[in-house]
């Protein structure tokens, strides 16, 4: 509108305006799109190590069970 009435003082205020507000939502977008690959990585590493964890265990169980005098009955 102020373009409209001639005000370019107010337009170019406008216009500024309008620039910072996309570049937020630019940076926003951004962050948002890194932060979901960021989880994403975190979630599958999570899952690997877990899986890893339970190998360790299964190997250490049977290295015990193999090393461990037998059981009296």
């Amino acid at each position: 509108m102020s373009i409209i009435s001639g005000d370019k003082t107010r337009a170019d205020s406008d216009f500024q305006l309008q620039q910072g507000c996309s570049n937020a939502s630019t940076l926003l977008y951004t962050v948002s799109e890194n932060a979901g690959a960021l989880y994403t990585r975190f979630v599958e590493a999570e899952a690997k190590l877990a899986i890893y964890g339970a190998q360790v265990a299964t190997k250490c169980t049977d290295i015990l069970k193999k090393n461990s005098p037998p059981q009296k009955q």
